[in-house]
């Protein structure tokens, strides 16, 4: 009987055991299935604190005012220049400042991602600039790559950076900067979006806007969301890109302000506009919806109908004319008439 008490108690620990471990491994494919299932997310840069602002009096206030108003390869000359200036920071410490607050120049990229501990500082004076950055653990070593960086690289500048310029560019937008663009992290993000569309047409719905909604866009893993974002933002390629990647959605499931604003970006003459309009008139349309609506269908002109009349025994070409209010002269013209005489019977075009 003991040995018996003793299998059955060792059954029901096996049991226990078959049971917590069965549990674990469903929790663990849960967790596992999650992680490769979850749609991306861009994760958005994390805010820094000020540090208490430094006056123009100061030696480093005068510096940063005076080298806020150099040219891009003037502060990249002043990296060299170790001159001392105060707490503990250099010449070239306060150009990088510049560079990077003003210039958007990407030191993570020149420095191959290395981490640096960074001090956020204003200036007050008769205008207020800020915040710059001072990087407090820069070795000359890291200046040597910073400079070699900064002198070599085409477009040494970040994602912002480069958006700047290339909404400067407009039109003429150089290759080599729009393709330094396309290979930042934010635009593959967006771009992963919109798999179905060319990128330049991504980049040109950006380029509508500004980097503020670029980057708050990106919050949203939804393409027709995104585009709603942008089309509220004055994108006239998000408005179009909508009608063309989901129709149906546009017409259906939009409310009447975005509505609206399709039309206001797309113009009159586009030709996806007609087509909207079509089908919104037949949609329980807000009436501000239905109206725009109705000025975008086109309405054939009717060709005016030819008036014709037979003439009648008594008829004369004068009688004619009065009745239908016409000049005798213009009535002969139009029929070709050479003289006054008519016959009953003939037919005559009335102008």
């Amino acid at each position: 009987m003991k040995k018996r008490g003793e299998i059955e108690a060792l059954i029901r620990r096996l049991r226990q055991t078959l049971f917590v471990s069965g549990f674990l491994n469903i929790v663990l494919l849960t967790l596992i299935f999650y992680h490769w299932a979850a749609p991306v997310s861009f994760e958005l840069p994390k805010s820094r604190p000020d540090v208490p602002a430094l006056s123009k009096h100061t030696s480093s206030g005068q510096l940063m005012i005076s080298s806020y108003q150099m040219p891009f390869h003037q502060l990249v000359n002043r990296l060299e220049e170790q001159g001392p200036v105060e707490c503990g920071y250099c010449v070239r410490d306060f150009a990088l400042a510049c560079l990077v607050a003003k210039f958007h120049f990407d030191l993570p990229r020149a420095l191959d991602g290395i981490e640096l501990p960074e001090r956020l500082v204003t200036f007050h004076g008769q205008e207020h600039l800020g915040p710059f950055p001072l990087y407090p653990g820069l070795s000359d070593h890291h200046y040597q790559r910073i400079v070699t960086f900064a002198k070599t690289e085409k477009w040494p500048f970040t994602a912002e950076g480069l958006f700047i310029r290339m909404q400067q560019h407009q039109e003429k937008i150089p290759k080599s900067l729009a393709h330094a663009f396309m290979m930042t992290r934010e635009f593959i993000t967006m771009n992963e979006r919109f798999p179905e569309r060319n990128p330049l047409e991504v980049a040109r719905m950006m380029l509508d806007t500004n980097w503020a909604i670029c980057i708050s866009a990106l919050k949203n893993s939804l393409p027709e969301r995104i585009l709603i974002d942008y089309l509220q933002a004055g994108s006239p390629t998000a408005a179009r890109m909508l009608l063309e990647s989901d129709f149906h959605y546009a017409v259906r499931q939009l409310d009447d302000s975005s509505t609206l604003r399709i039309f206001e970006l797309l113009g009159e003459t586009h030709p996806l506009s007609e087509r909207y309009a079509e089908q919104l008139l037949q949609t329980p349309r807000g009436d501000d919806v239905w109206n725009l609506a109705r000025t975008q269908v086109a309405v054939p002109e009717k060709e005016p109908e030819e008036l014709l009349y037979m003439v009648q025994e008594g008829d004369s070409l004068w009688k004619i004319s009065r009745h239908y209010n016409v000049e005798l002269d213009d009535l002969k013209r139009f029929n070709h008439l050479d003289s006054d005489n008519i016959r009953p019977g003939k037919i005559l075009k009335i102008p």
